[in-house]
């Protein structure tokens, strides 16, 4: 049976256990975690997400780690050692919880440090990491995108693969859906959500102007075999969070009616 994953996190203030609950009753089987000290709820602690997700009965997909500090990779000074560590860390967690693929970000902000041998090297050496760990991590396709070339050049490593965001693929790229194929061998996770070509506000498929065919023919075409998995969150005013996750289901299986790929 298709599975269906969706972010934790989709536009309502709720404690973690009612979202992976809604989620639940709206009939996704997976999720995407933001695994992060940062934008979580107040009094949260993210060590016991994982816990109460399984005890429902959802799958863990993968995780996202801080992207705060993902220029820090490529910089020779103190924050570069110290966004190491974080990473480092963070790989840690992935083996302790049984985490199979960790989403980050090879760089932010619209003017991020230029790639160098430096930033090769830990991309590199996280990579190596990973491995041991029994983890991917996958590079997410931002703003500055071109990145992940030189990266993938760099480091021919399984344990460096590519997630798919289709939203910041339409804000930031001038041919959109040639990633997924264009990096068929490494997708590993997908962030499937629509915009209006003006912000990344994350809506639903259908609710903006990314073209549903060409993406899922593109998905198709990547022979990607893992969940089809939505990171949206923009509801509708005064929409409910059960009503909305329920309106998300939906949406997911229309995109696979489209084509009616089975994976």
């Amino acid at each position: 049976m298709r599975e269906y994953g969706i972010h934790t996190w989709f536009g309502f203030e709720l404690p973690m256990a009612d979202r992976a609950k809604l989620i639940k009753e709206a009939g996704f089987t997976s999720v995407m975690l933001m695994w992060s000290d940062e934008y979580q709820p107040p009094g949260a602690n993210k060590e016991e997400y994982p816990d109460f997700i399984r005890k429902l009965g959802l799958r863990i997909e993968n995780v996202h780690l801080p992207f705060s500090y993902a220029n820090g990779i490529w910089l020779d000074n103190l924050e570069g050692e110290e966004t190491m560590s974080l990473y480092m860390q963070c790989i840690k967690d992935c083996k302790h919880h049984g985490f199979p693929v960790a989403v980050m970000h090879p760089n932010r902000s619209i003017n991020p440090p230029p790639v160098n041998n430096l930033g090769f090297d830990r991309f590199r050496h996280l990579a190596e990491k990973a491995l041991e760990a029994d983890i991917v991590l996958a590079l997410e396709n931002v703003s500055k995108w071109h990145y992940i070339d030189p990266i993938f050049e760099a480091v021919d490593s399984p344990g460096l693969g590519f997630c798919y965001d289709s939203g910041h693929d339409l804000l930031y790229s001038s041919r959109p859906y040639e990633l997924p194929v264009k990096y068929a061998d490494r997708l590993t996770a997908l962030h499937i959500h629509d915009n209006m070509e003006d912000e990344d506000s994350h809506r639903l498929p259908l609710e903006g102007t990314i073209n549903v065919h060409a993406l899922v023919d593109s998905i198709v075409e990547a022979g990607y075999k893992g969940p089809l998995s939505l990171e949206v969150a923009h509801p509708a005013p005064g929409e409910e969070a059960q009503a909305y996750l329920k309106r998300a289901y939906g949406t997911a299986t229309v995109l696979e009616k489209l084509r009616n790929y089975e994976f």
